[in-house]
């Protein structure tokens, strides 16, 4: 074979060698990456929509399992702070019942019952918890068929550190967490109603 036949299969070889690795690159980048595999996971909202500021806390129902107010986030929320001992409480329990009952699937509100087991702001219980839940049950939940979760606060310190002290006594949550509004005493079913439209509705 002469020079120039040599050189010019090698010229065909590296021209083919060549397009080979071409092709072959080509292929591997196109396949390796997309704007989806290389972004950072996304829940579809922005940062700051994910930070949660509103209030929460964790109190016992009456059969002693926790329960949290941010397992309503998204719902607006009625907190109710009563005591068994307390007449005005034991006046508007119809109310509340009513009021949830003609809400809850329209404007899907959930009522928070949180029976304070305090006597006066003595610090002293009224009774045990298990006592004080049987007390509540009886007198409150099967007398007035109240279909919304009750929960206990001893000493009252949830009361004390997101609505003050007195009952009965309301925080309007809307379905952030955050507080839009208090109210303080016996209320009738069209006063609370309207509070509820005020607030959180």
């Amino acid at each position: 074979m002469n020079w120039k036949k040599q050189q010019t299969l090698v010229l065909v070889m590296l021209v083919c060698v060549s397009t080979v690795f071409l092709v072959a690159g080509c292929s591997s980048l196109y396949f390796s990456w997309s704007p989806e595999e290389s972004a950072p996971p996304s829940s579809g909202q922005n940062p700051e929509e994910t930070i949660d500021r509103g209030i929460n806390f964790t109190l016992p129902d009456l059969d002693g399992n926790s329960v949290s107010l941010r397992d309503f986030r998204g719902q607006p929320v009625l907190v109710v702070f009563f005591k068994t001992t307390c007449p005005h409480c034991v006046n508007e329990a119809p109310t509340l019942e009513r009021v949830y009952q003609k809400f809850r699937y329209s404007q899907n509100l959930v009522i928070l019952a949180i029976a304070v087991n305090e006597e006066g702001t003595s610090g002293m219980l009224i009774a045990s918890q298990e006592q004080y839940a049987a007390m509540v049950r009886s007198q409150f939940v099967n007398r007035y068929g109240w279909s919304f979760p009750v929960l206990i606060d001893n000493y009252g310190k949830v009361q004390r550190q997101f609505a003050g002290t007195g009952v009965p006594r309301y925080l309007f949550i809307d379905e952030n967490g955050e507080i839009r509004g208090r109210a303080l005493g016996e209320l009738t079913q069209s006063q609370l109603e309207s509070l509820l439209w005020q607030y959180i509705f």
